[in-house]
């Protein structure tokens, strides 16, 4: 088991006699067990690895396709919160900036800061990095009118004084 992790994806590159697995086949590991088992696309369920060729790595019918990455749901900073700056304005060395040190800077509130963020995941998506799970911008756009109407609504009161 130890060449394949949760999350890898794989594509058969050999089928099994007696198995439903075809060749070109992608699927994920999608649990471990003794062997692990793989939650096939073209299937719609899951298929065992068979014992006799996982006890040999390079005897494997599946090859990974791509290793699982680290859960972007850390609490930290994710990838899609980082950009980098590659012709800067100020003629500087390229560099790489975070949502969350602009947001600092600036010294947005609570709202602000969120409608900020909104606008940063629709556009890193875009550029393909988006959190896991990203399906389209709906959620964002509402989160932006959200707290666009409570900053308005704060900013009125504030002029009433």
């Amino acid at each position: 088991m130890a060449k394949f992790k949760i999350g890898d994806k794989v594509v058969c590159i050999q089928s099994e006699v007696g198995n439903e697995i075809q060749v070109g086949w992608t699927g994920v590991i999608d649990e471990e067990s003794h062997y692990p088992y793989v939650r096939w696309d073209n299937y719609g369920d899951y298929i065992c690895l068979s014992e006799s060729r996982l006890a040999y790595a390079h005897e494997s019918p599946v090859e990974i396709v791509s290793k699982a990455s680290a859960p972007e749901y850390t609490g930290g900073s994710s990838s899609y919160y980082k950009v980098n700056v590659v012709n800067p304005v100020s003629h500087g060395d390229p560099y790489e900036v975070e949502c969350q040190d602009i947001i600092e800077a600036l010294g947005m509130n609570f709202g602000a800061g969120n409608i900020f963020k909104a606008i940063w995941r629709i556009c890193a998506a875009k550029k393909g990095k988006a959190k896991k799970g990203y399906v389209d911008s709906v959620y964002d756009l509402e989160k932006i009118i959200f707290f666009a109407q409570r900053e308005l609504e704060l900013e009125k009161l504030k002029a009433k004084g």
